[in-house]
This record gives C-alpha cells, structure tokens and sequence, in this order.
C-alpha cells in the first residue's frame, strides 16, 4: 500500500475517534465509516458537499451499489468527476442470485485498490453496503463468520431483507468448501 494511504488512513482514525469527521463537511448524517485502511463504506453522497468530503479523506474511486436512482446517481457521478474522483455504478439488488457479479467485483475492486482509497455505497448504507462490508472483513480481515454476520446486523441492517443474510451465509459455506477441496 502507498505511504500516501496509510497516513491518510491514520489521520481519518484519528479524526473519528475525535468525533469530527461527520461534521466535516457533507450532510448531516453523512459518515463514512473506515473499514480498513484505504476502504471506506457508508451511505450514498447527496450533495456535492458530501462528495468534496471524501475528496479531502483521500478517496479517488467511489461505487454506487444502488439499483433504480438513475437521477442520483448521474448527478452523483458528475459532482465526483468535478471532484476528479472514478465513479462506477454496479447495481446490487437485495435479493441478489449468487454469485453476483456486481457484489463479487465490487469487494474484488476494494481488495486490489487500482485506483487508491475507495468509498463503496448503497442508499442508506447498511444493507447491500452491510453484506459487503460483511464478506470483506470474513474473507480479507480475518473475521470469523459468526462475527462479521452480527456486525452486519448490529449496523441497523434490515432484517427482513433475508436474501442477503442468505447470500453471506451461502458464501461463507463456498469458501469453506473450497477450503476442504483444497
């Protein structure tokens, strides 16, 4: 990883636990939590105060997993080229088909970083945004099922959408499999 990440990583940390990040410009309620140094996950932009906001945490590619706000997202994508920030939109339903591309591709793109710090995203940010950041923290930081399934659920996510507990669980019992066949 860049030097560049690390620091800027360290000083988003300190700024969180000093509680400034979220008044630092953006809407009231946009926060964008750390999930691993250069990984950024919360909810969707609204202004393009929120997206100067991720400018100045470092983030230099954003991913919109929301399905159906095509008016959103275009005005999304415009205020982060303005801001000289990559914004691709991968739609992620919540009943997703396992595997789905978009879901896979997206936590494949917050794996390799090509394009350095990055800020992935649904609507509210706990639901497809919850899986996601769920599936990273078992597959890439180590978290055992158990614990990233209950992170998931304790970041208000929304119960009744059972198709993505479905999917972190069927992809849990994959990765196991593969595991064994190894």
């Amino acid at each position: 990883m860049v030097a560049n990440e690390w620091i800027s990583s360290l000083v988003v940390l300190a700024l969180f636990a000093a509680g400034s990040v979220c008044q630092a410009g953006g809407h009231q309620g946009f926060c964008p939590r750390l999930l691993d140094a250069g990984v950024y996950v919360g909810p969707a932009p609204e202004s393009a105060a929120d997206i100067a906001l991720l400018k100045r945490l470092g983030v230099r590619e954003i991913i919109d997993n929301r399905t159906m706000r095509r008016l959103a997202s275009n005005r999304e994508a415009r205020w982060a080229r303005d801001c000289g920030i990559v914004y691709r939109s991968w739609p992620i339903s919540t009943r997703p088909c396992f595997p789905d591309c978009n879901l896979e591709k997206t936590i494949e793109r917050m794996v390799k970083r090509p394009c350095g710090t990055i800020y992935v995203h649904c609507s509210l940010g706990r639901d497809r945004t919850g899986l996601i950041a769920a599936l990273y923290r078992y597959r890439y930081l180590g978290w055992s099922p158990e614990r990233a399934f209950c992170e998931m659920q304790r970041g208000e996510f929304n119960s009744r959408l059972i198709e993505l507990d479905q999917y972190f669980w069927r992809s849990v019992s994959c990765s196991a499999a593969s595991l064994v066949s190894e």
